[in-house]
């Protein structure tokens, strides 16, 4: 039982990576790659919507010709 409890001490141990450094302040570049992709999600999304609500129009306008 003892050797159970050392092992779940060991296991959570968290190591620091080796390529950064322990500062404590976030890293401004993972913070930018992430704001430049949901940048492009958004755009991307925006522009699903724009062409979804197009088509919907195209169907009313299209729809009204053949029924009046």
């Amino acid at each position: 039982m003892e050797n159970n409890k050392n092992q779940a001490v060991e296991s959570a141990q968290v190591k620091p990576k080796a390529d950064r450094v322990p500062t404590g302040r976030p890293d401004l570049n993972e913070i930018n790659k992430r704001n430049a992709e949901e940048e492009r999600q958004d755009r991307k999304t925006s522009y699903t919507v724009t062409g979804i609500m197009a088509l919907v129009v195209i169907v009313i306008i299209a729809l009204v010709y053949f029924f009046t």
